[in-house]
C-alpha cells in the first residue's frame, strides 16, 4: 500500500543528497 509512497521519498532523497554532493564538490573544485 504505501510500497509507493515510500519508493518516491526514497527516490527524492537519494536526488537532493546527490545534487548536495554534486554541488559540494563544485565548490571544493572552484576553491
Amino acid at each position: 500500500m504505501g510500497a509507493d509512497n515510500a519508493w518516491l521519498f526514497f527516490t527524492y532523497f537519494i536526488t537532493v543528497a546527490y545534487l548536495a554532493v554534486t554541488h559540494a564538490g563544485q565548490l571544493s573544485t572552484s576553491r
